[in-house]
């Protein structure tokens, strides 16, 4: 491949790793399944695809913003994309009882930025290692889903 420019360069791999995300991770949000096991088999298809895909991921988390306008607007669409699916599988868990948030949209984006920031930080020692976080992560998120005090605090 030839690239005019680095940008040009940091657009295709951001592109590449947000198509390839969404049209792994959506699908466990769209699933015809509970509220509450979609949000847990997305989270955890997060995780391990932040891992298995970790410079890409950090790239486009840390470097996006690099883009112009134009490029940077295509990118932040599919992430808002996977966002407001999230987002939409919350307010159905809300309307059934299961998740108890004042505004899905936050938690959406709670329970997304919680999860971008494990490939920063997190080394696995092994597969079993990886399981066990996105396990744990998935707990989390349901956790704050079903009990996420909404007043302010005072």
């Amino acid at each position: 491949h030839h690239f005019p420019g680095k940008q040009h360069i940091l657009f295709a791999i951001c592109m590449r790793m947000q198509t390839d995300f969404n049209a792994e991770v959506i699908p466990e949000l769209l699933a015809s399944r509970p509220p509450d096991e979609a949000i847990a088999s997305a989270v955890r298809r997060h995780v391990l695809f932040g891992q298995r895909r970790k410079g890409e991921v950090v790239v486009n988390i840390r470097e996006r913003r690099s883009l112009p306008a134009e490029q940077l607007a295509q990118v932040n669409g599919l992430r808002r994309e996977y966002r407001d699916t999230m987002a939409r599988v919350i307010e159905a868990g809300c309307r059934q009882g299961s998740f108890r948030v004042g505004d899905p949209k936050l938690a959406a984006m709670a329970i997304v930025d919680m999860i971008n920031g494990l490939p920063h930080w997190f080394r696995p020692r092994d597969e079993q290692d990886l399981e066990r976080v996105a396990d744990l992560y998935a707990r989390a998120a349901l956790a704050l889903l079903r009990g996420w005090e909404t007043d302010p605090v005072s």
